[in-house]
């Protein structure tokens, strides 16, 4: 079915140009929503240059460290992680990570997905100990603040299983496998 939102959400881009120009706060909503869409369908190529262009234009219109911006910055972390670019995947979720922390501190939604993206790289290089504390962090924020059974509660605590489980610690792993199974 993203094949069908795409094909949505670029309709609805058109007119949106067509009405107010293409580069208004929705239509980079819109281009943003694409891109992850692109994603979700194994399509990260494609999805590099649209949210690059999201991530210059928000970057020009709001701030570099306005939400939104920082939101794109994050997706093309996500983006170049997908497409194996590891070193600019990292700077790109350590950048975001550092200016959403300081603006509203580690515990706040926006910090967890940057963590969350950083744990994702960290694991990928080898480094179980420094992906295992940030998964800690979001995995205990989204207990507190979402509640335990929550898909994004679970779903932390099924990357953190997946890291524990790489990292060799497979009693833990499957205690909290088991769990959010259970849920």
């Amino acid at each position: 079915r993203t094949g069908e939102a795409e094909t949505g959400a670029r309709e609805l881009l058109e007119i949106l140009t067509r009405l107010r120009g293409p580069d208004n706060e929705e239509a980079l909503n819109l281009k943003h929503l694409i891109a992850a869409l692109m994603m979700e369908q194994g399509r990260p190529e494609e999805a590099e240059s649209l949210i690059r262009s999201v991530v210059a234009l928000q970057g020009r219109a709001r701030g570099a460290e306005d939400p939104a911006t920082l939101n794109a910055r994050n997706t093309l972390g996500n983006v170049w992680f997908e497409l194996g670019r590891i070193e600019e995947a990292e700077k790109s979720h350590r950048e975001v990570l550092a200016i959403r922390v300081r603006f509203a501190g580690e515990d706040s939604l926006d910090a967890a997905y940057s963590m969350n993206g950083l744990a994702s790289v960290l694991r990928w290089q080898g480094d179980y100990a420094g992906a295992e504390a940030l998964l800690r962090k979001i995995v205990a924020f989204r207990v507190r603040v979402l509640g335990a059974d929550h898909p994004e509660t679970l779903g932390a605590q099924a990357n953190l299983a997946l890291t524990l489980s790489e990292s060799g610690s497979q009693e833990e792993a499957a205690t909290l496998a088991e769990q959010v199974w259970a849920a």
